[in-house]
């Protein structure tokens, strides 16, 4: 599915709720990250502080 958005959370959020996907109001963080530079381990740390 495609949102379209100048904002990237509400493109996002447009692109779940087409798809009939749940997004949840709290306790859920998305983590993006870019497949240029790995920064996974950096990301799950940050993650488990969130």
């Amino acid at each position: 599915m495609l949102g379209l958005s100048d904002d990237y959370a509400l493109a996002y959020y447009k692109s779940q709720e087409a798809a009939g996907s749940f997004l949840p109001n709290e306790g859920a963080v998305l983590i993006s990250l870019s497949d240029k530079v790995n920064l996974s381990e950096q990301a799950i740390e940050i993650g488990k502080e969130l």
